[in-house]
């Protein structure tokens, strides 16, 4: 603890104070180290569902989605969270929540609205109902 100003360590890190020959240590979780395996994962994952893109925005809203998923739960094992007043939720955590809900809001709408695939057969028809409105 010597190495860190004592006011910056909160009543829950304490309590995982340990000393280990006379030095004092908090044991904490790597939470930079799974926040960069999550998005590597999140990656691989919109990398291999891409031929299943049925509208534009689709990728950036997997990626808000699979995004919030993992921050919700990194930010569950932090010690030093910003703590809304009188809820005791953590505000990285609500909107890690909202994120997510918003995310797979949009996708099912999206994908429930009506798509009209371009082919080179009703390529014309599509071009001149655009040009009409």
């Amino acid at each position: 603890l010597d190495a860190v100003r004592r006011s910056d360590v909160t009543e829950l890190m304490r309590e995982r104070l340990e000393v280990i020959d006379g030095i004092e240590f908090i044991q904490v979780h790597p939470t930079f180290l799974y926040e960069s395996l999550w998005n590597l994962g999140v990656l691989v994952i919109i990398i291999l569902w891409r031929d299943t893109i049925k509208f534009q925005g689709e990728t950036f809203l997997r990626y808000i989605l699979g995004y919030g998923l993992g921050r919700m739960w990194i930010e569950a094992l932090r010690t030093d969270q910003l703590i809304l007043f009188g809820t005791g939720l953590a505000v990285s955590q609500v909107l890690a929540i909202v994120m997510v809900i918003f995310a797979s809001i949009m996708i099912i709408v999206k994908r429930r609205q009506k798509i009209e695939v371009v082919t080179e057969e009703n390529v014309e028809e599509i071009t001149e109902e655009n040009i009409e409105e």
